[in-house]
């Protein structure tokens, strides 16, 4: 069995205050790289939160998981995809970039294992 792990941090410049987008973003990539999304759950954090403002969305998949982590106020994305089943990060890139608009990739990094 063969896992992928892509992890992803970067600097973008747009919809990152927008929780329609952020959701559309997960299923676009579940849908795109064929894998099965079972739950889409998200969570807002306004600007009087410890941690916000910014948006955090879990999609459960029967592969594994994809979260999004925004930062709005810093212009943050934060991207966890893993899955037992291989996929194409380059695509997840540009997928990205389509939805967020990317000025800058700060870590990314992808782990196969057999």
């Amino acid at each position: 069995m063969s896992n992928q792990h892509l992890t992803l941090d970067a600097l973008c410049q747009r919809h990152l205050d927008s929780q329609v987008v952020v959701e559309s973003f997960v299923q676009t990539l579940a849908a795109g790289l064929d894998l099965t999304l079972r739950d889409l759950r998200s969570f807002t954090f306004s600007n009087g939160s410890t941690f916000g403002p910014g948006i955090t969305t879990v999609g459960v998949l029967t592969e594994s998981s994809i979260v999004v982590h925004t930062a709005p106020e810093r212009g943050m994305l934060n991207l966890d995809v893993f899955s037992c089943k291989p996929f194409d990060a380059a695509w997840v890139k540009s997928t990205l970039n389509l939805s967020f608009s990317v000025r800058r990739v700060l870590l990314n990094r992808v782990v196969t294992r057999h």
